[in-house]
């Protein structure tokens, strides 16, 4: 009877989950952006491409990003061709078994109820559903995490561990923080055979397992750098740049970042300002900046570090590229699953009790089972990994199943903890929901950008000239939508507009001698 009411309940997830997968693919389906990807998106496919139209070794230098995402496109594009449903229907079927791991996840280490719980909670998590929808790693991340922990805490056997370890490699050449988890896992397992009754020498024997799996994994990605990128980078090198956006003196500005001037004027500066050329020097570059705002600056940096913290337990879902509460304009299914009103949902109603779930963890011994430990180090660890970078929502997501669990655990706890303990429930909303702001439904200047890029990859000029005329309205020196809103009326023969536009332009970047020949060939048309 006890596994017939757990079979039915992974059934219940898994159904749910899918059917809101796919409803939510069906909708968006038709939106201008899902065949006409955009920043982080274009560049994974753009990668894509290359590796299957050009070389599968990559181009002459280490890899920018972790590329098994990239791969794994690469390989789709070269078995079915560049469709973009097709990748999007397995993350939506890979999302789906990320909620049924929740359950069983759940079952194994808290109980059916709690495991059920957590995994319809993911099945309906807005945001899992929509970087499901997403040409990015950060679905693929959350499976493989989620999946060596159920690996885990499901039996100890050598071959387990090895599997772990390839599991954590994989994980690493998807998205890298899980590295910074790696020590906390291998000391866990350390901590849980010597708590066995093993000795010294037999416990380092799980932990040598798993790091050999990962090494397996990661090596030839260190390799094909040294080999084909002629610089020794251990999976890709972008982290020291993307740790400099979240680590100096100026953190609003450089997150805010997009694509354009500004972003390139940030990625040649190890070479502008140093004459650094080689990719794990660049790096090297902007970790020391980091590092140097840190040291001169200790008090800044502890603030900003607080500051970051506060922002990872916030409700709402901060974009890094695309803002997910301006995509609820083209689905339903999202407008009621994402949204902020008062309460930030969904973040802002499971980071409080996820809390409290903690807390009722640690202080009860008796469910301080080692899978439990494991999964509160991985929470931790994971957080801790977000905030020493930037914290946005793309990059928190990966620990959002384990803290549906402990919300799952928190709102049992409700009918347990002393009353004095309770109250801490309706501070921490208030805590996780304060200044998250209101919903920017109507989108910003680079969604508008975006929107008409993408018509215009469609071939619908006039839509695309209706979203940078409004993206100019919120930017009115948006520069790459002055030049392309240009080059629109000058196609169309209206060169009144297309010379006004130029002039406006140079009104801003008045150094920018492409935009003075086309000016100029524009007039003697």
């Amino acid at each position: 009877m006890v596994r017939r009411r757990a079979l039915w309940g992974g059934i219940a997830v898994f159904l749910l989950a899918f059917l809101a997968r796919l409803g939510y693919l069906h909708e968006i389906s038709d939106t201008p952006l899902f065949t006409a990807p955009v920043v982080d998106a274009r560049t994974y496919v753009e990668e894509a491409r290359y590796l299957s139209s050009t070389s599968w070794t990559g181009r002459t230098a280490p890899f920018w990003q972790p590329p098994l995402y990239p791969y794994a496109l690469a390989t789709l594009f070269a078995l079915c061709g560049e469709d973009y449903y097709l990748p999007r229907l397995l993350q939506a079927l890979m999302g789906t078994l990320t909620c049924v791991l929740v359950y069983l996840l759940g079952r194994r280490v808290f109980g059916t109820g709690i495991g059920l719980g957590a995994g319809l909670a993911a099945a309906l998590y807005g945001p899992l559903i929509y970087f499901g929808g997403e040409l990015l790693p950060a679905l693929p991340a959350v499976f493989l995490d989620l999946l060596l922990l159920y690996l885990l805490c499901t039996g100890s056997s050598w071959w387990r561990y090895l599997l772990a370890g390839a599991l954590t490699g994989l994980a690493a050449l998807t998205v890298a923080n899980i590295l910074l988890f790696l020590p906390v896992l291998l000391g866990w397992l350390y901590w849980r055979d010597r708590r066995e009754g093993l000795g010294p020498g037999l416990s380092l024997k799980s932990p040598a397992l798993l790091l050999v799996g990962c090494a397996l994994l990661v090596a030839p990605i260190t390799l094909r750098n040294v080999l084909v990128g002629d610089d020794f980078v251990l999976i890709s090198h972008n982290a020291g740049i993307n740790f400099y956006i979240g680590n100096n003196a100026d953190y609003q500005a450089t997150t805010s970042i997009r694509p354009g001037r500004a972003w390139a004027e940030l990625v040649e500066m190890p070479e502008r300002e140093a004459g650094i050329e080689k990719p794990s020097a660049k790096s090297r570059y902007f970790l020391a900046r980091s590092w140097d705002f840190a040291a001169s600056e200790p008090l800044a940096y502890l603030k900003l570090m607080a500051y970051k913290a506060y922002l990872f337990a916030r409700g709402d879902e901060i974009p890094r590229n695309l803002d997910p509460y301006f995509a609820r304009n083209h689905s339903q299914l999202l407008s009621l699953l994402l949204w902020k009103h008062g309460l930030a949902f969904p973040f802002g109603l499971v980071a409080p009790l996820a809390l409290i779930g903690l807390y009722a963890f640690v202080r009860s011994p008796t469910e301080q089972a080692p899978e439990g430990r494991l999964l509160q180090l991985f929470a931790m660890s994971y957080a801790v990994s977000v905030v020493l970078f930037l914290v946005t929502a793309r990059y928190r997501l990966p620990v959002v199943p384990v803290l549906l669990l402990f919300a799952a655990c928190g709102v049992r706890a409700l009918w347990t903890l002393p009353r004095p303990a309770l109250l801490s429930l309706p501070v921490l909303l208030l805590l996780c929901n304060a200044a998250t702001g209101t919903m920017r439904t109507e989108g910003d200047a680079h969604e508008h950008y975006w929107l008409g890029y993408a018509y215009e990859e469609k071939g619908m000029p006039a839509n695309a000239a209706r979203h940078y005329r409004r993206a100019l309205e919120f930017d009115p020196a948006f520069e790459e939508v002055l030049l392309s809103l240009a080059a629109i009326h000058g196609e169309a023969e209206r060169y009144d507009k297309a010379i006004a536009l130029y002039q406006r332009y140079l009104e801003h970047y008045p150094d920018e001698q492409g935009a003075r020949f086309l000016l100029g060939n524009t007039c003697l048309l």
